[in-house]
């Protein structure tokens, strides 16, 4: 996948999340598996970098993602870091699974094998 195409996919599951929550992350990975026919490895990739950009974000505006990191870690007997990596691991899983169920739709689509 070229680097713009990346770049407007992780863009796309942005704009996807942020009107749509995590229902966005499927369809944004199905869009762009149909028009750019990445990889379903980059378009995961995407859909984490997305969301941790958006954790990144949120975090350097004062929200208190570290606390609730923190005390979702003791719920769960983990540390803070591995709390926060979840939600990018979700989107990924999200993004992978949807552009590996529409890859075989657009080769039927277009007639191809490959």
């Amino acid at each position: 996948m070229r680097f713009l195409a990346h770049v407007v996919c992780i863009l796309l599951f942005v704009a996807g999340t942020i009107l749509l929550g995590w229902w966005g992350v499927p369809l944004v990975a199905g869009a762009c598996a149909l028009a750019s026919r990445p990889r379903p490895l980059w378009v995961g990739a995407a859909a984490a970098l997305a969301w941790a950009a958006m954790l990144l974000v949120d975090g350097l505006r004062g929200a208190p993602l570290l606390r609730l990191a923190d005390r979702l870690g003791g719920i769960f007997g983990a540390p803070a870091a591995v709390v926060l990596l979840i939600a990018p691991l979700f989107a990924f899983i999200l993004a992978w699974s949807a552009s590996t169920l529409v890859a075989p739709l657009r080769k039927r689509a277009t007639g191809s094998a490959c």
